[in-house]
């Protein structure tokens, strides 16, 4: 590459010579020319000064700059973002010298206009969780070209028609990448403001308008449908194990969801928090998400013992992967827990005195129950009942509750005041009336 030498009016050379040595032209719109040349004497490299224009006949008289390295005798300098194509040269300067020269000419090619989404497919947020806000969170990135130009973006529920307001900035990397996520500036808005259904995400060139679509943002509540089938209502003894007429229970949760809960609790307006019987998965539907069954609710797991009377409501717990305590639905039905049926008016227990280690009879114990035997054991506690019991003996049927007794009934094994309980076929338990008895 020669150098263009200017001389002096009165024929002679200038006392420096500049060359111009290599450049990386030509370059895509949206870059930066960077340039290296040499001077005589390599002393002044320091001070050579630069300017880019449109021409290369006539020295430019304004506009220089310093060039931004120099070594003895090179220098070197970078022009700022050429965003308009087109031809430009190089003239630099030695002002100790008056020598000067430009470059041959430096080309700055049109880029297509281009804007994309890095593809992640569809994806899913959730919202609604009660008590625990959103789950989820957008994020999506891409880039534009040129890399020079802005991004806007926009969220609307259309991926065939592109938003006319609600365009915001994004800000871009310089190298033409951008995101959108919690933490980009300005940040991605919250799942919880956008409605249920598909959303989208638009991006735009802010320049020339041309947009792009991102895939689906999938909006559910974590629970679809909180219905339990098969739980009528209705009234059922404390400590029942196997509700009457319960066979079954469903409820659709939404995709990321993994496990699914159905609990008793004492409000219809604050659920329960711990326990629960676990569902299971009977379908999965096109959007992914579940369909969850309980078929048999014939041992029910301990915590639906209840032991203190009262109505208790179904709800069910939408546990999703990853952790949380999930979303809560209140199911139908309710559950009214009574203490069982139990007359013991007519029972006697034998005489004491009672010594511990001894026997009594147990006569005449009216107690509704269902095909196996009740049973009976003894306590220091009116509220927590004996932990092993013993059946009765004998029954004589009777309508509408049965009659039981045993003749050889064991008393406690140590002295102290105790109280009878009985416990029904179904777990309900009741403390007879004729307690307490002291065993000496």
């Amino acid at each position: 590459m020669s150098a263009s030498v200017q001389q002096l009016a009165n024929g002679t050379q200038p006392a420096g010579l500049i060359v111009f040595n290599s450049n990386n032209s030509p370059i895509a719109e949206g870059n930066s020319f960077f340039v290296i040349g040499t001077v005589t004497p390599g002393a002044n490299a320091a001070g050579v000064q630069w300017v880019l224009d449109v021409q290369n006949a006539v020295l430019p008289t304004t506009g220089y700059a310093t060039v931004q390295y120099a070594a003895n005798p090179q220098f070197e300098f970078v022009t700022a973002v050429q965003d308009t194509p087109g031809t430009y040269y190089a003239w630099a300067k030695d002002p100790l010298t008056n020598a000067y020269a430009v470059s041959p000419a430096l080309v700055v090619q049109t880029v297509a206009n281009a804007i994309a989404f890095t593809d992640y497919g569809d994806a899913t947020v959730v919202l609604q969780e009660a008590g625990n806000g959103s789950y989820g969170s957008i994020y999506c990135d891409g880039t534009i070209a040129p890399i020079f130009r802005g991004v806007d973006y926009a969220i609307n529920q259309s991926n065939t028609v592109a938003p006319t307001t609600g365009w915001v900035a994004m800000q871009t990397d310089g190298a033409g990448n951008w995101t959108l996520s919690s933490t980009s500036t300005p940040a991605a808005p919250s799942v919880s403001t956008l409605p249920l259904g598909n959303s989208y995400i638009w991006a735009r060139d802010h320049t020339t308008n041309l947009n792009t679509v991102s895939g689906a943002l999938a909006v559910f509540n974590a629970i679809t449908t909180g219905t339990a089938v098969g739980i009528p209502t209705q009234t059922v003894a404390l400590g029942t194990l196997r509700i009457p007429g319960m066979t079954s229970a469903a409820v659709t949760s939404a995709p990321p969801y993994t496990a699914v809960l159905l609990r008793l609790g004492s409000s219809n307006t604050t659920a329960p928090t711990t326990g629960g019987d676990s569902l299971a998965v009977a379908s999965t539907n096109g959007d992914g998400s579940k369909n969850w069954t309980r078929s048999s609710y014939v041992g029910l797991p301990s915590d639906f013992n209840i032991t203190t009377a009262g109505t208790y409501y179904s709800w069910f717990n939408v546990n999703r992967s990853g952790g949380g305590s999930g979303q809560n639905g209140l199911a139908t039905g309710t559950l009214t827990f009574v203490a069982p049926a139990m007359d013991d008016t007519a029972m006697t227990i034998s005489a004491g005195p009672y010594v511990h280690g001894g026997t009594v009879s147990l006569a005449a114990l009216a107690i509704t129950t269902g095909a196996s035997a009740p049973s009976f054991g003894w306590s220091t506690s009116t509220v927590t009942p004996p932990g092993s019991m013993t059946a009765f003996t004998t029954k004589t049927t009777g309508s509408p509750n049965d009659t039981w007794a045993d003749s050889t009934a064991a008393l406690p094994g140590s002295a102290g005041t105790y109280y009878l309980w009985c416990r029904n076929a179904n777990g309900g338990y009741g403390i007879s009336r004729l307690s307490p008895i002291t065993v000496t």
